[in-house]
């Protein structure tokens, strides 16, 4: 059942590109040891990354140095309750999310349905929740009464928030699309430095 799982554990979800999907890279249930890495992820109708339902046994779960760009949603977690279950060792570092057309990052309450949203969850209590740093968010401060708004993650301290993100290449027919310039802080203030 959707409350059910055996945890699945060491994997390595790294270096995919996907396009026009409707939904990118989904982790559900209970996961430990799982790295989801250095995935560009463009134009979902849905949301690019996404965390669900996320069940007791679940830890150690890196989302780091992916790149989604122009989709609904550019990281949601979807689970039932509008507060965050304790997991241990989750973390989101050095992600870029460019133009999601609903929220950049969110967290709605899904009231146990994997498919239709109860309602909003409180975005901002995934800071104390989980560890955020160095994600780069081309978004709005987002406030006001709508579904998207209401669940809108607030940018971290250890986050960058623009509302445009011009350090980087953003034509589709070029060889180095998306790639940041090397001396920008896009390519070199992350958790690594300008490290790879």
């Amino acid at each position: 059942t959707y409350d059910t799982a055996g945890t699945t554990g060491n994997v390595l979800v790294r270096n995919n590109t996907v396009l026009e999907s409707n939904q990118g890279i989904l982790l559900v249930g209970s996961l430990k040891q799982v790295c989801v890495v250095g995935n560009r992820i463009g134009f979902s109708e849905g949301v690019g990354l996404q965390l669900e339902k996320l069940l007791p046994g679940t830890e150690d779960v890196l989302i780091a140095n992916n790149t989604v760009v122009e989709s609904a949603a550019g990281f949601r977690y979807w689970d039932n309750g509008k507060t965050p279950p304790k997991r241990k060792g989750i973390r989101l570092s050095n992600n870029l999310i460019l133009k999601s057309a609903q929220a950049d990052m969110m967290f709605l309450d899904s009231g146990g349905d994997p498919f239709n949203p109860r309602g909003p969850g409180e975005g901002a209590s995934l800071h104390g929740a989980w560890r955020w740093e160095h994600n780069w968010r081309e978004t709005k401060v987002l406030s006001g009464n709508g579904i998207y708004e209401e669940s809108w993650i607030p940018i971290a301290t250890g986050d960058k928030r623009e509302e445009e993100i011009t350090q980087l290449n953003r034509d589709a027919k070029s060889a180095d699309f998306l790639q940041p310039a090397k001396d920008s802080p896009l390519a070199t203030a992350g958790v690594g430095g300008d490290l790879p």
